[in-house]
């Protein structure tokens, strides 16, 4: 859903072909846009303060981008290492990260460990990065607790990854026997909720 609650987005293909981003009005249930700049299977969706909206790409010709669209602009793409699986703005939309995997120099089709970039949105420059060196991991799931101080990972490999502002090593929350696909925090910004 848009910040204002007014739409909502969905990734999806058209004709079992071409991938696309759909938006809908809630209010009304009528169709106000595709957007089909990229084929590409979209993972994740992720809208901005501003209106921007978000999109982690994974598969297809534009494999591993971060794509963005702005209001009343054309799309820009972040490249990514290898995959691109998930995507959150911070509440303020003042910065954008999204998480996949980097891939081991020997063997080029497995994923070494997970990697979360982040991009200030205004110069649009990488602005931060920080990984894990977990075996065959990669990020599923991204959130950022309110204030934008910490920015939460869910893993493939079940883990939970904390990463608090300036601090390179996370906390790693551990229960899940599973890939980790969706985080929230809760209103009181004092726990976690994860689901896989």
């Amino acid at each position: 859903f848009s910040r204002d609650g007014t739409t909502l987005a969905a990734g999806g293909k058209h004709g079992g072909t071409l991938a696309v981003v759909t938006l809908w009005n809630v209010g009304n249930g009528a169709l106000k846009a595709t957007l089909n700049d990229t084929n590409a299977e979209i993972w994740s969706l992720s809208f901005g303060a501003n209106g921007e909206l978000a999109a982690a790409t994974a598969r297809g010709d534009a494999w591993g981008q971060v794509v963005v669209w702005k209001q009343g602009g054309a799309p820009a793409s972040r490249e990514f290492m290898h995959g691109a699986h998930a995507v959150a703005f911070t509440a303020d939309g003042k910065r954008l990260a999204a998480a996949g995997s980097w891939l081991d120099d020997e063997e080029d089709d497995i994923a070494a460990g997970d990697v979360v970039r982040v991009w200030g949105m205004r110069s649009g420059e990488q602005i931060r990065e920080v990984t894990a060196k977990a075996p065959r991991a990669h990020g599923m799931a991204l959130t950022y607790d309110p204030t934008g101080t910490r920015l939460v990972e869910g893993s493939n490999d079940g883990a939970i990854r904390v990463w608090s502002q300036g601090d390179p090593v996370p906390q790693v929350l551990e229960g899940h026997a599973g890939p980790v696909r969706s985080l929230a925090f809760t209103p009181d910004r004092k726990a976690i909720v994860s689901a896989g």
